[in-house]
């Protein structure tokens, strides 16, 4: 009963932030060696979490998820519970980037049911 929860529409898997490409060197100048760490790095794993608002902008915030039911994730970490989450269609949601802006839209009062 006191557990925080997301709906099961609200929770996307999401790449993180990989860092920019160094440019490319200028004609003429020496290029970096590549370390062993750079050759050796994996690609980044993928992350769950929700997108939430923060004025009106759509923010991707990795949680942590515990059980499940129906309806909602069980929210372990990652989340405040005055947070703004962000639910839709599968597809709306997948589409979904950080930083795309948003508009909050209030449920009627008979969908809180």
């Amino acid at each position: 009963d006191q557990a925080l929860a997301v709906p099961i529409q609200a929770l996307t898997i999401r790449k993180p932030p990989q860092p920019e490409p160094a440019p490319a060197p200028e004609p003429g100048g020496i290029e970096a060696a590549q370390t062993e760490e750079q050759e050796d790095a994996e690609p980044a794993e993928e992350t769950e979490g929700v997108f939430v608002v923060r004025e009106n902008i759509a923010r991707f915030l990795p949680i942590k998820i515990g059980i499940s039911g129906e309806k909602d994730f069980e929210v372990l970490e990652g989340l405040q519970e005055d947070d703004v989450v962000i639910t839709g269609p599968y597809q709306a949601i997948r589409e979904l980037q950080d930083g795309d802006p948003v508009k909050v839209k209030q449920k009627d009062e008979k969908d809180k049911s």
